[in-house]
Formats: C-alpha cells, structure tokens, sequence
C-alpha cells in the first residue's frame, strides 16, 4: 500500500493532477471527490486506507486455487471499472473547478436541499 501511495504521488507531480492516485486508489478518490464538502467525506479516507488491506485478506482467506484465480480476476476487473468511473469524476470535477461552476453550483444545490427541508 504504501508503495502505490508513493508511487501515485511521485507520478502526479507532487498532487498537481490526481489521476495516478485515483487509478490506484478508485474507491477512495472517487467517493471523496462525490462527498468532497460533506459530512460523509471521511468515508472516501477509509476506503483509500482500507482498500488494499482488503485485497489482501481476500485473496489470503480463498483457499483452492481456481477460486483464487477467479477473485484475483474479478478484483482486477472491479478495480479498473473503478479506476475509470473514478478518472471520469476527476476529470468532470476538475473542469467545474477550472471553470468557477463548482462553488456556484455547490451553493445552489445546498440552498436547494435546505428549502426542501423546511
């Protein structure tokens, strides 16, 4: 784990693009960006710990070898649909921020879910 940390943020330029760490890290990147601003942010920091460790356990606790192969597979798999669809929400956040959409936008939605509480 603390090698693709690492590596992510050698190979983003010191965090000037995200896009190694949320290729490495999906689950967490992804989600943070979806909850950036929220009381459910630290959702994202758990998932970014926690997801490697995961893998980990998973692919330890699978005993037979087939099965082994088809989680290993299957993880593979889960993790690069979650690279993209984290890449995308990168890309469509960082474009919001480059255009001055975001805050905007972030205040309207906000005032929009108070007045439909009460």
């Amino acid at each position: 784990m603390i090698f693709f940390f690492s590596a992510g943020t050698l190979l983003s330029g010191g965090g000037h693009s995200l896009t190694p760490m949320t290729i490495f890290f999906p689950y967490g990147m992804g989600l943070g960006l979806l909850l950036k601003d929220t009381t459910y942010e630290f959702v994202g920091y758990i998932l970014l710990v926690g997801q490697f460790p995961l893998y980990t356990v998973a692919v330890f606790f699978s005993t037979r070898w087939l099965r082994r192969t088809i989680l290993i597979l299957t993880i593979l798999m889960i993790h690069a649909l979650a690279a993209v669809l984290g890449i995308a929400i990168y890309t469509e956040r960082s474009a919001l921020i480059c255009c001055g959409a975001t805050n905007t936008r972030l205040e309207r939605t906000r005032d929009e879910r108070t007045s439909l509480l009460g």
